[in-house]
């Protein structure tokens, strides 16, 4: 099944080099912050 031409998309957003493809949100930036900041204090989260 070609899900591209059935949903309209532009590309196959399931390949592995999805990366280029993430929509930098407020929420995933935040995200990405607080993973960042728990990196650099060698912190753990729950």
């Amino acid at each position: 099944m070609d899900y591209t031409a059935r949903y309209g998309l532009a590309f196959n957003p399931f390949l592995k080099n999805a990366k280029e493809v993430i929509v930098e949100t407020g929420e995933y930036q935040e995200a990405r912050f607080r993973l960042d900041y728990l990196l650099s204090t060698k912190g753990f989260g729950l």
